[in-house]
């Protein structure tokens, strides 16, 4: 993707001195309005800061963690990082570790300045084909609306939430570069109504969708516009019209969330009929990004595999698996997940420990949950025949790290017979796992990635991918406002999949049986099928940093649950013996949490933002 800062061309915006200077960017570079919005290249790089500020890596968040370390996926053992502190109540309104609030206004603002006056005639961007000139106007417009409904889910996933008094507030909706007039009311602009913030980002996905190619020409014998600037695989990882779509079904699923529905009892509360029709929105604009996105029928589906994630085939626009299911990526080439979550034996900072909460939720390859007695699961053998997910997800002891013909078997047992302690076991190192497992997803198997044995100092970068949009999620999104609407086995008009369908094929890509899950449609509960469905997803979209945001549309009791591991003992015979493998009988607390104010299901307002503008109302709870 051609994203980059341009030598010639910088944005820089003090964000706290005032809400005039993030709402309004002054272009600083030398030459000056009269030259940036005349020459392409200079309007085209404000588009280019507005894609820098999206997470390059999953593992983007403080001392290069992951979201889940902040669910009971994981932990960090990194007690220097703000994801560290804020498990046990460290997020106040004058430091929170996940604020946003700055940078999402900064590249809204940065969108809307190019909307007015990087669309200009004046503009040419290919002098010798006006076609082409053309085109590529019409792209970067869409773009442009991309990128402004990205940053304003951004906010709303974020800050979305209720008033002390029950209202369902959003973020401050800002969709143009201020008149004079209009500044002088800056400071007095309140938070819109979720709902409002809602259709605002529905607007922009459908402009953005308008404009966008549905991909980028992935095939180079198709035809000769392969390598054509404007639609061609160079451009490949730029914002696609299936992206907008897949964006506008996120947050047609989050604005019919309980979380967000103004709070029953209050002035501002809905009827019942309202919430399932936000449901039946959510559904419809899944089914529709299915359908105008091409995304093709559940039989296409592909299981989410290492290859997809790491490795060439990231930045492969050729790769057929890849590029179906990854609708909007970010990447990068390094090494940095593979030194910070690698086990200590292989030079690595093992910072992300997978939880015993995380392996519990796999089920076995018959589909029973391990708590069930038909499921066959021995807790003296707890991985055996597990869901496929697990085995591409966690390494665990007994595994064959980083999967190379120099691989090694994980030894994670904590005390032997004779006295030794295995070399990735809690204990043996200060750097190793405090839980009993590893990362295993989107890690590189080159064997040097982090340190070649056979050749120190031959260390090797790896693509990573950044899936910030799935065609999976979207299936899923489907799935859940079905479920919402009429159960796991009805049907509603115009959708011809039923929820129980979608959950079995995204089981069946892993090997995993389904009698359980027609056993529990059979009830015909919605709660109990909402249940499956969302543990699907936490096993689905495990260190993609989509649980958090689960738990919170949900208000999942599991935000404040303490984080178990395990302890593994070798006998006399070399035979493992287990510890915290039997759920609910011999649980092993590694972490507790400091998480169950209400108030942690929402970010608060930042307190610089609520000094300046005494018209933003701060979430419940934050006050």
């Amino acid at each position: 993707m051609n994203i980059k800062k341009y030598i010639y061309f910088g944005l820089l915006i003090a964000i706290l001195s005032s809400c005039e200077k993030y709402l309004e960017p002054k272009l600083t570079n030398d030459y000056g309005d009269d030259i940036t919005w005349k020459l392409p290249d200079y309007a085209r790089a404000t588009i280019m800061e507005a894609y820098n500020d999206i997470h390059q890596t999953v593992n983007s968040y403080d001392g290069n963690n992951y979201l889940d370390a902040i669910t009971d996926n994981s932990l960090t053992t990194q007690s220097a990082s703000s994801l560290y502190k804020y498990v046990f109540g460290s997020q106040t309104i004058h430091s929170d570790p996940l604020n946003r609030w700055g940078t999402a206004y900064n590249n809204i603002a940065i969108v809307n300045k190019f909307l007015e006056k990087g669309l200009s005639p004046d503009i040419i961007y290919y002098l010798s084909d006006s076609v082409r000139s053309e085109s590529l106007r019409a792209r970067t417009k869409g773009e442009a609306y991309f990128l402004r409904a990205w940053w304003q889910m951004e906010l709303l996933r974020l800050y979305g939430g209720l008033s002390k008094d029950g209202r369902a507030l959003g973020y401050i909706i800002v969709t143009h570069t201020f008149t004079e007039e209009e500044r002088e009311t800056v400071n007095s602009m309140p938070r819109d109504d979720y709902e409002l913030c809602a259709q605002q980002i529905f607007a922009d996905c459908d402009t953005a969708f308008k404009y966008l190619p549905l991909q980028f020409n992935v095939d180079p014998s198709a035809t000769a516009s392969y390598n054509d600037p404007v639609f061609g695989a160079a451009e490949f990882g730029r914002a696609t019209g299936k992206a907008a779509l897949a964006l506008k079904s996120r947050v047609a699923l989050l604005a019919a969330s309980p979380a967000y529905q103004p709070q029953s009892g209050s002035p501002y509360a809905i009827s019942e009929d309202s919430i399932q029709n936000k449901w039946l929105r959510a559904a419809v604009f899944a089914q529709e990004a299915l359908t105008k996105g091409q995304m093709g029928s559940l039989n296409n589906m592909v299981a989410l595999d290492n290859d997809i994630l790491v490795g060439d085939n990231v930045t492969n626009p050729n790769h057929a698996a890849s590029l179906n299911e990854i609708l909007f990526r970010r990447y990068a080439n390094n090494r940095a997940a593979e030194q910070n979550h690698f086990p200590a034996m292989w030079f690595g900072l093992a910072r992300c420990n997978p939880s015993q909460n995380l392996v519990n939720a796999y089920p076995m390859a018959n589909g029973y949950p391990i708590t069930d007695s038909r499921s066959g699961y021995d807790a003296q053998n707890p991985y055996a025949d597990r869901d496929g997910r697990f085995i591409r997800q966690i390494n665990y002891n007994g595994s064959r790290f980083n999967n190379q013909n120099d691989q090694r078997e994980l030894q994670i047992y904590s005390t032997a017979a004779d006295g030794t302690i295995g070399p990735d076991a809690p204990g043996y190192d200060y750097r190793n796992t405090w839980t009993g497992y590893y990362i295993r997803k989107g890690m590189s198997v080159k064997p040097n990635i982090n340190y070649n044995p056979d050749n120190p100092g031959a260390t090797a970068n790896d693509h990573h991918c950044n899936p910030l949009l799935r065609r999976t999620e979207v299936w899923m999104n489907l799935a859940e406002a079905l479920n919402e609407l009429v159960g796991p086995t009805g049907s509603v008009v115009g959708i011809s999949e039923k929820s129980i369908d979608i959950i079995k094929r995204i089981r069946a890509l892993y090997g995993t049986g389904n009698a359980y899950v027609d056993e529990i449609a059979s009830l015909n509960d919605k709660d109990v099928f909402k249940e499956l469905i969302l543990n699907e997803r936490r096993l689905e979209f495990a260190f993609e940093n989509m649980r958090f945001w689960d738990i919170r549309r949900w208000r999942l009791p599991q935000l404040n649950e303490p984080i178990l591991g395990i302890k593994i003992y070798k006998d006399i015979n070399n035979k493992y013996v287990y510890f915290g493998t039997n759920p609910g009988a011999d649980d092993i607390v590694v972490q507790t949490r400091s998480l169950s104010d209400d108030k942690y299901y929402t970010s608060p307002i930042p307190y610089a933002e609520l000094i300046k503008n005494k018209n933003l109302v701060q979430n419940a709870g934050w006050e």
